[in-house]
């Protein structure tokens, strides 16, 4: 009877506890103004896709806008702004009212908050056990919550409703699976670079060669069978959606702009030029070929990449983010990735340079973005494309200051940044 009863009062407090994350989910997305957050155009293409229409029709996307009461437009996004696969998503929180909406939608993205947290800290502690592994986990849990909840990023994010934290879940999965070499289920994590073409067009490829080799060749059916499962669908319900999404996004919307998160919007905030015509390209392409020619020197010459997938692969989605064409600010959610395998390599360091460390993420992920933020443009801009740039170049510092430590927890997959990997690939 006892026993019965402490199970019914720990049932009672769950539900207790779940109706009031609810509640304050609620409260919370009903104090912003949520008919114009980003989620709008979720909300809107999943209505329109459920009515039966075309999400890529102009006039029936504003006709939800009316009925939402929204007031901001953006002249980039006439109409649903991903291909038409991504918009199955969102069309199930569209059968509720947009308040209900937009706090299923919040609640969805704390979820893969979660789960992202818990791959990857179950893939930097593999291998350990008993209090070491309680001790690694309360040192992860403290810091990421410490270093991500109030930064800028993570909360512009999460109050836009936009789907970063959705699209760093699948990143997180594919690293989570390939460590585990399940293999299948990293082909179909690696769909992330089909939700979001422009913002994986590095990581998309460089992934598809890891998964080359005919051990792993599953990870390729999987990725090719998912990729089917989504496109059939979708040409089944508009065999003509490609071009519809294209002229959609047509005109301003594909211009290399002054995109704030982007190694194109840091360099034209630096050198305030906006356009190809003005030159300001040649400054991106020199940032970006000495990222791209450092992040493989690096991955060779450093033992810490080689032994962190986490970082390795992190730095990996940082770097597509960064030199996409079209990303703004809140993709940096993806950036947890890279946080975490550092706070893993800052916790094997010595006192010293984990203080340092600790002091360095701070003020990368804190101090710079928030202090920065009320002075406005270009500085603000300027501070946001320069946050995945201080990253990398931050990841590469602690890996270097590892260079001798030997006790770094081992390799536990044959990951893309070993040398070994490389130079066998090459001879091939």
């Amino acid at each position: 009877m006892k026993q019965w009863l402490k199970g019914l009062g720990m049932v009672a407090l769950f539900l207790i506890g779940l109706v009031l994350f609810v509640w304050l989910n609620y409260r919370l997305m009903t104090q912003v103004d949520y008919p114009n957050i980003d989620f709008g155009y979720f909300y809107a293409g999943g209505r329109v896709l459920i009515q039966g229409g075309d999400p890529y029709n102009v006039p029936a996307v504003e006709a939800i806008y009316e009925t939402m009461g929204r007031t901001r437009y953006d002249p980039l996004v006439k109409a649903f702004p991903y291909p038409l696969y991504a918009d199955f998503i969102f069309a199930p929180f569209a059968l509720f009212s947009l308040e209900w909406a937009t706090t299923w939608w919040t609640i969805f993205n704390e979820v893969c908050f979660g789960l992202t947290f818990w791959l990857l800290s179950s893939t930097l502690l593999l291998g350990q056990k008993g209090y070491a592994r309680q001790q690694g986990l309360q040192f992860l849990l403290v810091w990421t919550l410490l270093f991500f909840i109030p930064s800028r990023h993570f909360v512009k994010a999460l109050l836009n409703g936009q789907t970063s934290f959705l699209t760093t879940l699948l990143v997180a999965l594919f690293i989570y699976a390939q460590v585990q070499k399940r293999y299948e289920l990293a082909g179909l994590a690696l769909l992330v670079g089909l939700f979001k073409p422009t913002s994986f067009m590095l990581l998309l490829p460089l992934a598809l060669l890891w998964l080359l080799p005919s051990a792993r060749r599953r990870g390729w059916y999987s990725f090719i069978g998912g990729s089917l499962v989504l496109a059939l669908p979708a040409f089944l319900l508009n065999f003509n959606w490609i071009n519809g999404w294209l002229a959609a996004r047509t005109g301003e919307g594909w211009q290399i702009v002054q995109r704030i998160a982007t190694v194109w919007g840091t360099s034209s905030a630096l050198t305030g030029m906006v356009g190809m015509e003005s030159g300001f390209w040649v400054l991106a392409i020199i940032i970006a070929g000495a990222l791209l020619f450092g992040t493989w020197y690096f991955s060779r010459k450093l033992p810490a990449l080689q032994h962190s997938p986490v970082l390795s692969w992190g730095i990996i989605a940082t770097l597509s983010i960064y030199l996409s064409l079209y990303a703004f600010s809140y993709e940096s959610v993806v950036l947890l990735i890279p946080l975490m395998g550092l706070l893993e390599l800052i916790r094997h360091s010595p006192h010293r340079q984990k203080t340092l460390g600790l002091v360095g993420l701070a003020v990368l992920l804190l101090g710079v973005p928030w202090l920065l933020f009320p002075l406005g443009t270009p500085l603000d801009e300027i501070s946001a494309g320069l946050f995945p740039l201080s990253m990398i170049l931050f990841s590469w510092l602690v890996a270097a200051q590892n260079r001798n430590q030997t006790d770094l927890p081992p390799a536990k997959t044959d990951a893309m940044f070993s040398a070994k990997v490389v130079g066998k690939a090459s001879l091939k």
